[in-house]
């Protein structure tokens, strides 16, 4: 397993994700997608805000880089329920 330099902490909180619209929230895909510090293949991860607006901008940012434009991923929901208590050491 690779090891990571990371600080030891709590995280705690309520977040939200985005979900494809009427979609399943704890949907994964079949093949783990990049993201924007991580690569699917090294480890498969889900992108959680902790508000709508930061969920909402990371969503464009991602599409802009890709080169999608926004209509033809739409329509979109957010899912508010993703509470989280982890402690990372």
């Amino acid at each position: 397993m690779p090891k990571f330099d990371v600080d030891v902490g709590a995280v705690r909180g309520v977040f939200v994700r985005h979900i494809p619209h009427g979609g399943d929230p704890l949907y994964r895909a079949p093949h783990p997608a990049d993201g924007r510090w991580q690569h699917g293949s090294v480890i498969e991860a889900w992108y959680l805000a902790d508000e709508p607006a930061t969920a909402w901008a990371e969503w464009y940012r991602a599409l802009a880089g890709t080169g999608l434009p926004p209509a033809r991923a739409l329509p979109r929901d957010l899912w508010h329920r993703c509470s989280l208590a982890a402690v990372v050491a």
